[in-house]
């Protein structure tokens, strides 16, 4: 990787030496300086045109990649961070989420909870941390696995409803850090 790097950086610096101002400056500054004969820009042109023809594997991924927005990068980070932490607490304490729970499913649940919690938070005019977020996440995951999904959405639902009307449960109010 590094030799076709250095190869095109020094195609690279030819060419701007070559193709623009640069080199009348490059000549007027030098007193010493010649014309370049026309068999020599034969020649280069040659080179890089062949260099340009074996080297294009390399440049074609990063010129046609979907850019992604930094949102988007951010968001697939988090979402790899998350799952990692729900899996990690998961095999310390051995409960769910298992290798039976994916990381989509991981993550639309984690999405679906805390959704679900804020808006009702908000309701309320009150704020859950991220921490016992999580706590509540980390219930909702361990009955995914042991009940299925139909149970966590009546389920999410209920709990949803309990909050509303006499606010956060005392076992979700203790803190899980995830990182």
């Amino acid at each position: 990787m590094w030799p076709a790097i250095l190869i095109a950086y020094a195609l690279v610096g030819l060419a701007i030496i070559t193709c623009t101002r640069a080199r009348r400056f490059l000549r007027d500054k030098d007193v010493e300086a010649r014309h370049i004969p026309l068999w020599k820009f034969l020649v280069f042109y040659a080179l890089v045109f062949a260099a340009a023809l074996l080297l294009w594997p390399f440049f074609l991924r990063s010129w046609f990649a979907r850019p992604g927005t930094a949102l988007e990068a951010a968001q697939a980070t988090g979402g790899k961070l998350i799952v990692a932490g729900f899996r990690q607490i998961g095999a310390c304490n051995g409960c769910p989420p298992t290798g039976k729970t994916s990381d989509e499913k991981i993550i639309e649940i984690y999405s679906r909870v805390v959704t679900a919690f804020r808006a009702a938070a908000k309701q309320r005019g009150e704020h859950i941390p991220a921490n016992c977020l999580n706590t509540i996440v980390m219930g909702f995951l361990q009955m995914y696995e042991k009940m299925g999904q139909k149970f966590i959405e009546e389920h999410l639902r209920y709990e949803i409803d309990k909050y509303l009307a006499s606010g956060l449960r005392p076992e979700y109010r203790r803190e899980l850090p995830l990182f």
